[in-house]
């Protein structure tokens, strides 16, 4: 086993150049695999944290039938004008075991400061309580929305970190308090800024450093089109969140008429939302990158082809010195496991070196665990096997006379 384990790499070794080519295809497919899963896994987790950050109790009433009667999430639902209203918050507010409500909802139109403007922006309404619900970010300077600014309908807005760097780029949080930004014709004065980190993905669209955020009740008086978003809600501490959701449930659905074109989710609903959609892109990426893996195993095939005709002496004296046929197989069918598993070994140091990389320039986490790591390797020497048993068989089946005879 050794000594054959060492005529592969010593044939390997010969043919330096060729083997290295061979291996590309190979090292190309593990390396996208091996990224993309790992970038897949890591954004599940960053986002897990991020929700579960928030609490294992907020309860989300959102627009559309998303859960499709146990088929599946269906995002098309949620597409439209909003079927919520004033009074589905009203009805929440009014329930037991609810904490605290808040309303919320997504303002179309550009935010400008001068000559400069953030087309970028996350426009939200906002009642005071979604922000304590919603969004950790700290706050850097000034003070969050309150409910006299609801009261009053103030004309006023706080920035994250998208907009302020847009809208006063090179200052400091605290010198662009009392600054006036307009908006859809109206000045709004600056109260406060928060700093959220950059997310790789947020429900709801994007993440919150993109946002900004004005009084609803001032939304709602003086911007047409205000549609209701989300409705945001906290169940008590110590109460049955599936029980609080049903209860939320009922209620909105006598107020809708019997007619369910709203869906109530909770933490967990939403975690496994994220799961479903971030399943299916992994796959459907993996699935691409599968092709370098398919073009790598094509190619080890055709140099190993090429080894045997090469090799077909060879290949005959060992037969004359006693091989048997499943020695000359596993001789050449170990080369080409090696040329793939040392192709594939080299694409997963390739993912773990931009990994940090990633991390830093995008934001985005690239995890390979253990089982990125073994699924990658199993791939490798899987794609050697299936390859290199058409060229093995080859091997083994040359008649030793014919092949001392070849020249």
């Amino acid at each position: 086993m050794l000594e054959t384990f060492r005529i592969a790499l010593r044939a390997l070794r010969s043919n330096k150049g060729r083997s290295t080519l061979t291996m590309l295809g190979v090292i190309i497919g593990v390396f996208a695999i091996a990224t993309l899963i790992g970038i897949g896994q890591g954004v599940k987790r960053d986002v897990s944290e991020q929700i579960t950050e928030l609490g294992s109790n907020l309860i989300f009433v959102v627009s559309g039938q998303l859960n499709a009667g146990g088929e599946g999430f269906n995002p098309a639902a949620a597409l439209g004008a909003s079927t919520l209203t004033d009074d589905d918050i009203a009805d929440v507010r009014s329930l037991a075991d609810i904490e605290s409500v808040g309303a919320l909802s997504l303002i179309s139109g550009f935010v400008q400061a001068e000559e400069r403007s953030a087309p970028q922006a996350f426009n939200l309404a906002v009642e005071p309580d979604v922000l304590a619900l919603v969004n950790t970010a700290p706050l850097v300077a000034g003070r969050l929305l309150n409910d006299d600014d609801e009261t009053a309908r103030a004309n006023v807005m706080v920035l994250d970190r998208g907009p302020r760097n847009a809208l006063f780029p090179g200052r400091a949080p605290a010198d662009i308090i009392g600054e006036s930004v307009n908006f859809k014709g109206a000045a709004y004065e600056v109260v406060g800024v928060v700093e959220s980190p950059p997310a790789p993905f947020s429900f709801g669209g994007p993440d919150f450093s993109s946002a900004l955020y004005l009084p609803y009740a001032t939304a709602r008086e003086t911007i047409d089109n205000t549609q209701l978003f989300r409705i945001v809600a906290q169940a008590a501490d110590g109460a049955d969140v599936p029980a609080v959701v049903a209860t939320i449930h009922d209620a909105l659905l006598e107020n809708h008429g019997q007619t369910e074109d709203f869906s109530v989710l909770t933490q967990e609903d939403i975690l496994r939302v994220i799961d479903e959609i971030l399943s299916l892109l992994t796959n459907a990426v993996v699935g691409i990158g599968a092709i370098s893996l398919l073009v790598g195993g094509i190619g080890i095939m055709n140099i190993m082809l090429v080894s045997v005709t090469e090799r077909t002496k060879e290949v005959g004296v060992r037969k004359a010195l006693g091989a048997s046929n499943g020695n000359i197989l596993f001789q050449f069918l170990l080369e080409a496991v090696i040329l793939s598993l040392l192709g594939g070994l080299i694409g997963l140091a390739g993912a773990f070196a931009i990994s940090f990389p990633v991390k830093s320039q995008v934001g985005l986490t690239l995890l390979l665990d253990a089982q990125t790591v073994g699924l990658a390797t199993l791939f490798s020497v899987l794609v050697g096997v299936v390859f290199g048993v058409a060229p093995a068989l080859r091997a083994s089946r040359l008649n030793p006379i014919d092949a001392l005879r070849y020249e």
